[in-house]
């Protein structure tokens, strides 16, 4: 199997996305890290901040970004690595962006590109109880029931891993072990 020309790190939150950002990749001399937002740690490149903002938000358009991220593959001779976690980051909010609208934007984002996408997992009771404790202003914020959240809400959705595996294998046919 050739290396990928990019490999995307997806989180989700909670699941050691933080250190493996600050203490593994930034450190890899197999790949070019571009970067997390996060002034403490790494000062991410314009590339990062536009692809990150066309995944979470919608932002920039499709073709122009795909074009400056084939040219930055062409002169990489290591896989780009980018790592954020917000791409897998659901919502309580109605009206919010859902955690597949996410995903189907990397996916058009990654097209034609030989991609490996990188989710690191973490138990799910684990996970979702660490999620509960650092949101919990947003709990506060929405109100759902602890029950509904973690069963039901789409900001739990990616701890779900028997429904949320099957979305990925949906986008990444063949491609997620």
């Amino acid at each position: 199997m050739p290396l990928p020309e990019l490999i995307i790190h997806i989180g989700p939150p909670k699941t050691a996305t933080t250190t493996l950002q600050s203490h593994v990749f930034r450190k890899q001399k197999d790949c070019t890290f571009l970067g997390k937002y996060d002034p403490d740690l790494i000062t991410p490149s314009k590339l990062y901040n536009a692809f990150s903002q066309y995944v979470v938000f919608g932002r920039g358009d499709l073709e122009s970004l795909k074009a400056e991220l084939k040219e930055t593959v062409r002169g990489s001779k290591r896989p780009i690595l980018i790592s954020n976690e917000n791409f897998t980051k659901g919502t309580f909010a109605p009206g919010g962006v859902l955690v597949e609208t996410k995903l189907n934007r990397l996916k058009a984002l990654t097209q034609g590109f030989n991609a490996m996408i990188l989710l690191t997992l973490r138990p799910m009771n684990t996970a979702a109880f660490s999620a509960r404790i650092q949101f919990n202003r947003l709990f506060k914020q929405f109100n759902p029931p602890l029950q509904e959240a973690i069963c039901e809400s789409d900001f739990m959705r990616v701890y779900r891993y028997d429904e949320f595996r099957p979305l990925l294998e949906a986008l990444w046919p063949e491609q997620v072990f």
